[in-house]
């Protein structure tokens, strides 16, 4: 083991790093899968109704909205965030599954270099 040359130790190091990078990967699919399948919510701030909203319309003048107007219109929001958050988690758990998939074999086979050249070494 005291023979330490830099092509072992850049074996090594690229081995611990992919490994690093797989771990997180990991990680990141485990933590994103019970979010799209159980519709995990992404905590936002809260839109309080109150009565009299209103706005200023293209002429200038107020309109006001009544509480089922703004209730509807809050619900109608409600569901496109849902949408884009289960796209969002989709997409997450997409990218840490192919970064995965990608990343196994290259860490598989520095590993399997990286202990190669420690039998080489050690049997010489």
């Amino acid at each position: 083991m005291g023979n330490w040359s830099i092509s072992r130790i850049y074996l090594y190091l690229v081995a611990l790093i992919t490994f690093v990078v797989l771990l997180s990967n990991f990680i990141g699919l485990v933590r994103s899968i019970p979010d799209y399948f159980l519709g995990g919510e992404m905590d936002g701030p809260a839109t309080p109704i109150s009565r009299g909203f209103y706005s200023i319309g293209p002429d200038k003048s107020e309109i006001t909205y009544t509480d089922k107007e703004m209730q509807a219109y809050f619900e109608e929001r409600k569901e496109e965030s849902q949408k884009m958050q289960k796209r969002i988690y989709l997409r997450n758990m997409l990218t840490n599954t192919l970064s995965f998939l990608v990343l196994l074999p290259i860490h598989i086979y520095y590993l399997k270099l990286a202990f190669k050249t420690d039998k080489k070494i050690n049997s010489v």
